[in-house]
């Protein structure tokens, strides 16, 4: 007989490391020498303000996020020096803000939140993602969809504080 985990176990797993890596790099830019300011910063094209701030450790690069005038957001793309995409910041004009891991990566995790409280991780592999979403005083919950395969499924809490299995819990 053969011994094997389900879906749900896995799809747990990597939930959990998803958080774990987002909760580590919060805690790291918290922990990590942020430096004197350089008082001669510069304004770039899109308005935004950057300020580099050096320690004898690191430069730190402060970016202003700004969103123009029409536009419903901005993308704000860091790339390592051969111009491939480690990290993107997509910046609402609401205040939410939406990071994702870049190119450069097979799994893609992202961590998003929203001023209302609601907060999600997910994590592109491949065709499948995961995602898990918390909402305050809300349904929140946790689904794995493969798209091109027509297969998803959620698991959560319903908003009268019940179990609900539903593939759109984490919508």
């Amino acid at each position: 007989m053969k011994n094997g985990r389900s879906g749900w176990e896995i799809a747990g797993d990597l939930t959990l490391k998803g958080v774990t890596v987002a909760v580590a790099a919060a805690l790291f830019s918290l922990v990590w020498p942020a430096g004197v300011i350089d008082e001669d910063a510069d304004g770039s094209a899109d308005g935004a303000l950057r300020t580099i701030a050096s320690a004898p450790q690191c430069d730190t690069t402060r970016v202003g996020m700004k969103v123009r005038e029409g536009k419903p957001f901005a993308n704000y793309s860091l790339q390592d020096e051969r111009g491939v995409e480690l990290m993107r910041v997509t910046y609402v004009r609401t205040g939410d803000v939406v990071v994702k891991l870049g190119e450069r990566f097979p799994a893609r995790p992202g961590v998003s939140a929203k001023v209302d409280g609601t907060c999600s991780v997910s994590v592109e592999h491949g065709s499948v993602g995961y995602r898990l979403k918390i909402r305050p005083n809300g349904a929140s919950g946790f689904s794995v969809a493969d798209n091109p395969h027509g297969v998803r499924d959620g698991l959560g809490i319903d908003r009268d504080g019940n179990l609900a299995r539903d593939p759109s819990i984490a919508d």
